[in-house]
């Protein structure tokens, strides 16, 4: 049985699967805090809140 994978990660989520991926790689490989993750978006320009990451 073969099952058709779903078009983003996160069906409700306004970010792109590419965007989740480095939070992602952020928090868990790289080990950043949140926070630090969130001035590092706001640093290229991405406006976000702390409990939007949190909700990812």
């Amino acid at each position: 049985m073969i099952i058709d994978l779903p078009d983003t990660l996160q069906p409700k989520c306004r970010a792109d699967d590419s965007l989740l991926a480095q939070i992602i790689t952020q928090k868990f490989a790289k080990h950043l805090p949140l926070y630090r993750i969130q001035e590092s978006m706001e640093g290229e320009g991405i406006g976000t809140f702390l409990f939007t990451i949190l909700n990812i």
